[in-house]
C-alpha cells in the first residue's frame, strides 16, 4: 500500500505542467503603468503579440492555468480593461483600456512581468511587431529572444509603497 502511495505521488511530481500548472498572477497600479506579475515555478518560453486592442500571451508547454482571481482587487480597470484565458490553447487575452502598450521582462528567473504603459510604444518594440491573423500568438512558437530585465527597458523596480498594493522591489 506504501510502494502505491509513493509511486502514485512521484508519478504526480514528474507530470509537472502537463498536469496542469497553476501560475499566480499579481498585480499592481502604478502612476504611468499597470503591472501583472506571472509566478512560473520554472521559467518558460513565452511570446506577447499585439492585436488592435488587446495583447495575446502564449506560453510554451500544456496546462498552464492563470489564476487571475485577485488581478483586478490591485488594479482598476484604466489600462487593463479585461483578462481572459482560451481553455483550449491558454492564450491570455490582455485587453486594453486605453491608448497604451505593453513592456516585458523576465525577474528572477521564472516571473514574467508585463506592464501596461500610458501612451504609444517605443520604437522596434519587439511586442508590436505586426502578426498576421494566420500566425498569430497560438500558431507561432514562443520567442526565445526576449529583453533580459528593466535595464534594458530603461525601466526601474520600484520600492513596495502603501498606497500601491504590489510592486517588484
Amino acid at each position: 500500500m506504501r510502494a502505491a502511495v509513493w509511486l502514485f505521488l512521484a508519478a504526480a511530481a514528474l507530470a509537472g505542467p502537463a498536469a496542469g500548472q497553476t501560475v499566480p498572477v499579481r498585480s499592481g497600479e502604478h502612476d504611468t503603468f499597470s503591472r501583472l506579475v506571472f509566478d512560473f515555478a520554472a521559467r518558460p518560453e513565452w511570446r506577447l503579440v499585439r492585436r488592435e486592442e488587446s495583447y495575446e500571451l502564449n506560453v510554451a508547454g500544456e496546462g498552464f492555468r492563470f489564476d487571475l482571481g485577485t488581478v483586478f482587487r490591485y488594479i482598476p480597470r484604466t489600462r487593463i480593461r479585461d483578462l481572459s484565458q482560451n481553455p483550449e490553447t491558454g492564450i491570455l487575452t490582455i485587453v486594453l483600456g486605453c491608448p497604451c502598450h505593453a513592456d516585458a521582462f523576465e525577474h528572477r528567473g521564472a516571473s514574467l512581468v508585463i506592464d501596461i504603459r500610458d501612451g504609444l510604444p517605443p520604437s522596434g518594440s519587439p511586442f508590436e511587431l505586426p502578426v498576421s491573423e494566420e500566425q498569430g500568438a497560438a500558431a507561432a512558437p514562443p520567442s526565445t529572444v526576449t529583453p533580459q530585465g528593466p535595464a534594458s527597458l530603461g525601466l526601474r523596480l520600484s520600492e513596495p509603497q502603501a498606497s500601491k498594493p504590489f510592486s517588484l522591489s
